[in-house]
């Protein structure tokens, strides 16, 4: 399981044409390659119990796990589903 660094899909399909930031869990080797698609699942480990997302209007809502379909180029985010 990858972590991303990403508090929602919303700001990670804001980061395309980026390099994507995540945190690599697996004892048996890198789990996303450079270039491809990937299903991975979106936390933003450890803030996520105490991290608080602010939106345009100022409501305040607790950070949740997402699931995103992630394709990356050359270790750069092309498209995000």
């Amino acid at each position: 399981m990858m972590h991303l660094r990403y508090a929602s899909k919303k700001v990670l399909k804001a980061n395309v044409g980026k390099e994507l930031r995540f945190m690599e869990t697996s004892i048996f080797g890198a789990e996303y390659p450079e270039n491809g698609t990937g299903t991975i699942v979106g936390a933003y480990r450890p803030h996520l119990q105490t991290l608080f997302v602010v939106n345009k209007n100022g409501k305040v809502s607790k950070a949740k796990e997402f699931f995103a379909k992630v394709t990356l180029v050359n270790h750069l985010i092309t498209k995000v589903e």
